[in-house]
């Protein structure tokens, strides 16, 4: 349950006091809210598309989050080489922010969910950042 509360400052007027309202809470009953962080490929491993991944991902998101926000993003990292060296990677990618309580129901859903979309996506991890802040790879 969300608990809503206006944030005020008293502002003196010509010798009266005015409570002004300046911003709201993002406190629930159960604490305060955090952001998470799902990073999906839109390219599996063998070069193939993800959007039925993507689109079974955000039904998830929607049925256990209410919401997302999805942007579009590109990824790299260094992985050792076939000829010994390092090997650079670009991916294209989708980024989903997740609102969401800072608990442990969150916490378990949300790595239920990465585990679930590692195995869809036939990947080697998934990011996935906690409302904590906290960074895995699944």
């Amino acid at each position: 349950m969300k608990i809503e509360t206006t944030i005020f400052i008293l502002v003196s007027l010509l010798g009266s006091l005015y409570a002004v309202p300046i911003g709201k809470s993002n406190r629930t009953q159960e604490g305060t809210l955090g952001e998470a962080r799902l990073i999906l490929p839109q390219m599996d491993n063998d070069g193939l598309p993800l959007v039925p991944v993507r689109d079974a991902l955000e039904l998830r998101l929607l049925t256990s989050f209410g919401g997302f926000t999805q942007l579009e993003g590109v990824g790299g990292w260094e992985s050792d080489g076939s000829g010994g060296g390092r090997e650079l990677h670009h991916e294209a990618v989708w980024v989903y922010d997740i609102a969401t309580t800072n608990d442990a129901t969150a916490e378990i859903l949300l790595k239920d969910i990465a585990l679930w979309l590692k195995k869809q996506a036939r990947q080697h991890s998934v990011y996935l950042r906690l409302p904590s802040g906290e960074i895995v790879f699944v």
